[in-house]
């Protein structure tokens, strides 16, 4: 009975030791900013200070996986760069599976802003209709 117990406890601490050891490498805030910059990702206040508490750590280290980080080859393509958005929105987004809540972004689904509409409020084009 008393192994049980212990085998719950331990069950039940485990996952949030593991996940408390998990911050942000240097590798993870160079997908976050190449996404920033490539896939129309913002990055959160929550990843803002998860960079200072990793730089206030070991600011080399951090620097150094941060450099070596290799995305190159992510935006050769249309379907690459697609595929590397979709990976970075998957492991950081408000569910990511690596650190959830690093990034946001706007609605694929949103229509952008009419701008023929506006245009068209401020100078008139095309044919006069005649007054016949």
């Amino acid at each position: 009975m008393r192994r049980i117990g212990l085998v719950l406890v331990t069950l039940s601490v485990w996952p949030s030791l593991v996940l408390a050891d998990k911050g942000l490498s240097g590798e993870d805030a160079a997908y976050i900013d190449w996404s920033v910059n490539n896939c129309g990702t913002k990055s959160t206040d929550k990843e803002h200070t998860m960079v200072d508490e990793a730089n206030a750590k070991d600011q080399a280290g951090f620097l150094r996986k941060y450099q070596s980080t290799d995305l190159s080859d992510a935006g050769s393509s249309p379907s690459k760069l697609e595929a590397k958005c979709a990976d970075i929105k998957g492991w950081y987004g408000p569910t990511g599976s690596r650190i959830p809540g690093l990034i946001t972004w706007q609605n694929a689904g949103a229509a952008p802003p009419d701008k023929s509409a506006s245009a068209a409020t401020t100078g008139r084009k095309g044919k006069r209709r005649s007054s016949q």
